[in-house]
């Protein structure tokens, strides 16, 4: 089995996809029928767009834990990067708006 490299680099790129994939698979299931753009629009007039992207966040625990388990503390910094400036992003819609 191939090893993954430990990069910070690796773990910012896995720590930013894995949040959009679980938020884009969230929007799917909540409303198979819908398009994704219609679902984003509907979260955004309910006003949830932040506490989806909180748990999705969230999801980079797996992540995270997976590096460790790896022993890639590199990458696993890297994944504890991109879920903070994933915080920041949520402060910031929270106090805009």
């Amino acid at each position: 089995m191939k090893k993954i490299k430990d990069n910070i680099w690796t773990g910012l790129l896995c720590g930013f996809i894995f949040p959009a994939v679980v938020f884009l698979l969230y929007a799917k299931f909540k409303q198979p029928g819908d398009a994704l753009a219609d679902v984003i629009r509907e979260f955004i007039r309910l006003k949830i767009v932040t506490v989806i992207l909180s748990f999705a966040a969230f999801a980079n625990l797996l992540v995270f834990l997976a590096f460790i388990w790896m022993k890639a503390d590199k990458s696993a910094r890297g994944v504890l990067t991109a879920t903070i400036i994933y915080a920041f992003i949520v402060i910031i819609l929270k106090v805009s708006g």
